[in-house]
C-alpha cells in the first residue's frame, strides 16, 4: 500500500483532504470486530487492510487486547501518513526488541478494557478490569491513576461516552 499524494493542484490550490491518508479503525460488525487500516485520497477509501479479527460476541479482553492493537495501528497509520515507510517501523521495533524492552505487566488479574484520548489538554487514559474484583483501575497518562467501583466507572461512562 502506497500512494503518491498531491498537495497542490496546477494553480497552486491545496487538493489535499482533511480526512486523506492512512487511518486505523476498529469495526465492528454482527459477526466480528475488525481492525483494519484504510487509505484515503480525496476523501475516498483507495485501499483497506483487515489487520485482525475476533469473531463476536467479543470478550471484555479481546476488546482491551483490540483497543491496545488500536493504539499501536493509529501511530503507524499517522507514521505512514506523514511518509515513513514499513521497514523502518520494522527496523525499530527491532532495535527496541534487542535491547530487551518488553510490555508493562500488571499481573493477574488486571486485564486492558480500554485506551482513549479524553479532556480538553487532549489525554491518554488507559482503563483497566479486574477479574476478581467489582473494581476499575483508571490511568491517566502524566495526570493521576485511580482505582474506582466498576459501577462507578459505568455510570461516568453513560453520562460523559
Amino acid at each position: 500500500m502506497s500512494t503518491a499524494l498531491d498537495f497542490m493542484d496546477e494553480d497552486g490550490d491545496p487538493i489535499i483532504r482533511p480526512r486523506d491518508g492512512y487511518r486505523a479503525e476498529l469495526y465492528e460488525s454482527f459477526d466480528k470486530l475488525l481492525l483494519i487500516l484504510t487509505m484515503r485520497v480525496r476523501g475516498s477509501v483507495t485501499e483497506s487492510v483487515h489487520v485482525r479479527s475476533w469473531p463476536t460476541p467479543v470478550s471484555a479482553r479481546d476488546k482491551g487486547d483490540a483497543a491496545r492493537l488500536l493504539l499501536l495501528l493509529e501511530a503507524v497509520a499517522r507514521f505512514l501518513t506523514t511518509g515513513g515507510g514499513t521497514r523502518e517501523i520494522g527496523e525499530m521495533l527491532a532495535a527496541i526488541e534487542s535491547e530487551g524492552v518488553g510490555a508493562l505487566s500488571f499481573g493477574e488479574p488486571w486485564y486492558l478494557l480500554d485506551s482513549a484520548i479524553c479532556g480538553e489538554a487532549v489525554a491518554i487514559e488507559h482503563t483497566f478490569a479486574n477479574d476478581r474484583s467489582s473494581e476499575v483501575l483508571r490511568w491517566t497518562e502524566d495526570q493521576f491513576v485511580e482505582v474506582i467501583p466498576m459501577v462507578e466507572f459505568l455510570n461516568d461512562l453513560e453520562r460523559n461516552g
